[in-house]
């Protein structure tokens, strides 16, 4: 039988879930700022102290599987007095309440100043209970903001998509995802199809590509990542690179995997390194691997980009929130 996995938090209890009026929402401005970006307020003195080092390890984090270093987030700290308003309706806040009458809790709240926005408070009574209660629930504050950017990003492709095409692909293969009207379908086989996105930045090519690919599902030992690994390159050969050249992972650099909540269902994810054999031509990928509606099939989807002069952050996370869109048939 799949084993069912519902990630669970560290230290959940310090959590408390905060909602927002619908009536008032309704009157809130648009959230402003980029995708990945993050303000933390915070006091200066603490931001140089034990709170600011565990600030920095867990939101500027390296991103693991991109060609060049890239920190999770792209963090600015401003001090209380310095959140004025328009610093207020940015879309992700973190804020440090630090006081010794204090309760030790995280408070996380969406859409207080403006639509589409995410503040995560954090209160604790000194500089070292602050440090230590962002050490322990470093995954889940992490988790918080990059589930919330790819929902927005969700939101935003799903409001574009083709709906003639993604019912196409539905009544073809069984399960679909959001089709863009940026996308075109590069590749439409048996047992998988291929959505891409061109674009230059002046002479420069950037490549989003996403594959969703299915085989049959015989047992537990399927999501070995070795055997994930070695199904996935079988579909991605087939994309190819003129004049020759095909794709395959690169071996040379660990590949990641992590069990990971994924649209409510038990998955696992990947994440590392492309290349071209026979081109010199790599990037950046990830990969999902879930269980069918029906249970009969495994569905991979597998997202990569092609950026050379470029960091590949933002682009990888469009391609896995076009992959959160997935949807199947019952068959």
């Amino acid at each position: 039988m799949l084993r069912r996995l519902f990630l669970a938090s560290i230290s959940l209890s310090l959590f408390i879930i905060g909602c927002s009026d619908e009536s008032s929402k309704r009157s809130l401005p648009s959230s402003t700022g980029k995708s990945g970006e993050l303000i933390i307020v915070v006091d200066t003195a603490y931001m140089h102290n034990k709170t600011g080092k565990a600030l920095e390890q867990v939101f500027m984090e390296e991103l693991y599987g991109v060609p060049r270093s890239e920190p999770l987030f792209n963090v600015v700290t401003v001090p209380p007095k310095g959140f004025t308003s328009m610093l207020k309706i940015v879309r992700n806040v973190l804020q440090l309440d630090i006081n010794s009458a204090n309760k030790t809790e995280i408070i996380v709240q969406n859409d207080v100043f403006a639509n589409d926005q995410l503040i995560i408070t954090v209160s604790a009574k000194n500089d070292q209970s602050a440090a230590n209660i962002i050490s322990k629930n470093k995954d889940k504050l992490q988790q918080l903001f990059d589930q919330e950017e790819l929902k927005r990003t969700k939101s935003r492709l799903i409001l574009n998509t083709n709906k003639d095409k993604r019912d196409s692909l539905l009544m073809k293969h069984g399960y679909t995802v959001a089709f863009p009207k940026e996308y075109f379908l590069s590749m439409d086989s048996t047992d998988f199809f291929f959505l891409r996105k061109n674009k230059a930045v002046g002479d420069h090519q950037i490549l989003q590509g996403l594959m969703i690919y299915s085989y049959p599902y015989t047992d537990d030992s399927s999501f070995v990542s070795e055997r994930i690994v070695n199904k996935m390159e079988g579909f991605i050969s087939n994309i190819k690179a003129q004049p020759k050249g095909f794709m395959q992972v690169e071996r040379q650099y660990p590949i990641l995997s992590e069990e990971v909540n994924y649209n409510d269902a038990y998955s696992v994810q990947l994440s590392g390194l492309w290349r071209m054999e026979g081109i010199f031509m790599g990037g950046s990928f990830f990969n999902y691997t879930v269980v069918s509606a029906g249970q009969t099939k495994l569905i991979g989807a597998y997202g990569f980009v092609y950026a050379p002069k470029f960091n590949h952050r933002e682009y990888l996370r469009e391609l896995k929130a076009l992959s959160y869109t997935l949807s199947q048939s019952k068959r």
